[in-house]
């Protein structure tokens, strides 16, 4: 296992005493252990096919479904075939509904359908719709037949920030998404707290029209009201998943609370009031104001020559005015000293219990933000976590728990969340300050420490493999601390001692100085 595992901190194999990722599939080769294919899925694809050429599948319009398969076991998948269907209202798919699929080798062996799969979309279907599809697959060397579950969301679904990525005034709502595609590419677009990011992806030949679009997307775009006023209804159904997935209630509860009167404890997605009175004049107005050439950073990741890289951005976006946007306003951040307590009722059976602490800014406090890191694993990532093992496991209060730091520009935020009966609320709040007051108290093993260690630098590994995900993670860095920080993160992790986590503790993660709340069962006490 260890000559198979594949080294953190360097290429290759691991060939020391620190610990690498270990290779499942490598290391059961290496002991000759016989085993099964697993088929999962690989890449799924659907597009309007016939359609308007607008790149979403809408009402009335068919598509076509691409549909890769993979072997993730240990043995060939042969004599595959797939059969598509779906439960969703006003889809129809067309026969045949199977396809075959060639064989598949172990360890990754992957394929397209090889007949296409088309469905359409009822012309009085609601739109946007998010369709539900299951694909059986039928193969020998494995478990078969193997059930697997996708969906695909049909009309436009971006909310209002990324409307950007349509309504350039020099192309027509649509036709973005339709080049990108036909680079073979794709683009996503997020707004968090602090920055509001859109990133594409295309192979490294079609690096200038990328970058073309991209700074046209950033300056020029129109704000069709007609665009605008279907992305509102877009935000109102987000809104309502908000509100309805009590996870993500909590979640967004606590930072309200924790930041009363401060932008973090807001909704990023806004009110209902704001977002039904926004005007095209406000939209376009905060827009020219605020995305500005001195405003952006531009990060390009892939096998291209720095030179040629330079040179391109240099002449695409060397172009763009270079008004600086005014001050953004600042807020102070409002002191949780003596806490803040918010309880909910709320439909469920199940109570939620919250409780968060104002941690580390990436501006004010980026050498503490590993020991934060660290800390937040050993409290609640995994089932060996502290708070697993004694809130979960040994006192049998909660069905689950978790811990979470946020690290944002002027404040981060740590959060423990956990699911459970409503009459174990008061306990399990009592037990998780217990497991923290002897973090301080006593500190962190050596064991921890390592585990820990183990654990961020395996997400981090994972959060930067791919070329928009370090891409991402570069330009968050330069937005909101530096990209030296983020260069030396791991350097940093792997530094921090057991006494500088026990401090961050004791700094942060006080008795009197965090926001709580619960989330009650309709009628409970």
């Amino acid at each position: 296992m260890v000559n198979s595992a594949i080294d953190i901190e360097a290429a290759g194999v691991d060939r020391d005493s620190g610990a690498g990722i270990v290779m499942a599939y490598n290391a059961f080769q290496a002991l000759e252990v016989e085993g099964t294919a697993n088929i999962a899925f690989g890449s799924i694809i659907a597009n309007e096919d016939p359609g308007d050429a607008s790149g979403s599948i809408d009402a009335g319009e068919g598509a076509r479904a691409d549909i890769q398969l993979q072997n993730l076991g240990v043995a060939d998948a042969t004599n595959i075939t797939a059969t598509l269907t779906t439960s969703t209202p006003g889809i129809t798919i067309h026969t045949p509904n199977t396809s075959a699929y060639p064989d598949l080798t172990a360890g990754g062996g992957n394929s397209l359908n090889l007949s296409p799969f088309r469905f359409t979309v009822a012309s009085d279907a609601p739109c946007p719709l998010l369709v539900h599809f299951t694909l059986t697959v039928n193969y020998a060397g494995g478990p078969s037949p193997k059930v697997l579950t996708f969906t695909v969301q049909t009309g436009r679904t971006m909310s209002i920030p990324s409307t950007l990525d349509a309504t350039a005034p020099t192309r027509p709502p649509g036709s973005i998404d339709t080049l990108i595609e036909g680079f073979g590419g794709n683009s996503n677009a997020f707004t968090s707290y602090d920055f509001t990011h859109y990133d594409v992806l295309v192979p490294a030949a079609h690096v200038r029209p990328a970058m073309e679009l991209l700074a046209d997307i950033a300056v020029n775009a129109s704000f069709v009201p007609a665009e605008l006023e279907a992305e509102k209804k877009v935000v109102f159904e987000e809104m309502n998943i908000l509100q309805d997935d009590p996870d993500k209630f909590l979640t967004r509860r606590l930072s309200e609370t924790a930041y009363v009167g401060h932008p973090y404890g807001r909704s990023i997605l806004g009110t209902r009031e704001i977002v039904r009175d926004l005007t095209r004049d406000q939209l376009n107005a905060y827009y020219k104001k605020r995305y500005v050439a001195p405003n952006m950073v531009l990060v390009v990741v892939g096998p291209l020559p720095v030179a040629q890289v330079r040179s391109l951005a240099t002449d695409v976006f060397g172009r763009l005015a270079a008004t600086a946007a005014p001050p953004r306003p600042s807020t102070p951040i409002p002191s949780l000293a003596g806490g803040r307590r918010d309880d909910v009722s709320r439909p469920e059976q199940e109570a939620g219990l919250g409780l968060a602490w104002q941690a580390p800014a990436t501006r004010l406090a980026a050498d503490e933000i590993t020991a934060v890191d660290l800390l937040t694993y050993i409290l609640g990532d995994g089932p060996s976590s502290r708070l697993n093992q004694t809130v979960r496991e040994d006192k049998r209060l909660v069905q689950s728990i978790d811990a979470s730091y946020v690290t944002r520009e002027q404040s981060g935020i740590v959060a423990i969340t956990a699911r459970l009966d409503a009459k174990n609320l008061d306990a399990a709040q009592a037990a998780i300050l217990d497991v923290i007051k002897r973090v301080r108290a006593e500190g962190v093993t050596e064991d921890e420490r390592q585990r820990a260690i183990i654990t961020a630098e395996a997400a981090y590994a994972f959060d930067i493999e791919t070329a928009e995900g370090l891409a991402r993670s570069y330009g968050q860095a330069e937005t909101t601390w530096t990209l030296p920080d983020e260069l030396q993160y791991l350097t940093r992790l792997r530094q921090v001692s057991a006494a500088q986590i026990q401090a961050a503790a004791r700094k942060y993660l006080g008795d009197d100085n965090y926001a709580r709340v619960r989330l009650r069962p309709a009628g409970a006490r």
